[in-house]
């Protein structure tokens, strides 16, 4: 019985590491084939966030990737959305004070903005 329950739980990991591969790969091409910048952001930001936990480089460099097509084209809300995962992204690992920098940016562009939601969604994460 404790042999069948420790295949089945290998079993398990397997199908649910090859699905996240297989949805960031998904992810990936989305990205590669969008020709609208917003649509391209949100994909990326999107990537990014299945990064956070297990490959803190590959969350980075998304989440950089994803500022440099906002600061391009001025998006401000883009910006402020990559500023937002940083402040989550360094949140979850405790390290407050610089979550609250990158929060306090996320602040500022969702006010400029007009994005109230996410404005109250940083003030909730800032505390």
């Amino acid at each position: 019985m404790y042999r069948l329950l420790i295949i089945f739980f290998l079993f398990l990991m397997v199908f649910h590491t090859e699905a996240q591969n297989s949805s960031k790969s998904d992810l990936k091409s989305k990205i590669e084939n969008e020709e609208n910048f917003k649509k391209k952001i949100g994909l990326i930001l999107e990537l990014s966030q299945q990064y956070t936990e297990s490959d803190s480089a590959s969350f980075f460099k998304q989440i950089n990737y994803a500022y440099s097509i906002s600061n391009s084209n001025n998006f401000i809300k883009g910006k402020a959305e990559c500023e937002y995962g940083i402040g989550d992204f360094y949140y979850s690992k405790g390290k407050f004070d610089i979550s609250n920098s990158h929060l306090l940016k996320a602040k500022d562009f969702f006010f400029k903005s007009n994005d109230k939601k996410r404005l109250a969604d940083t003030y909730t994460l800032i505390g």
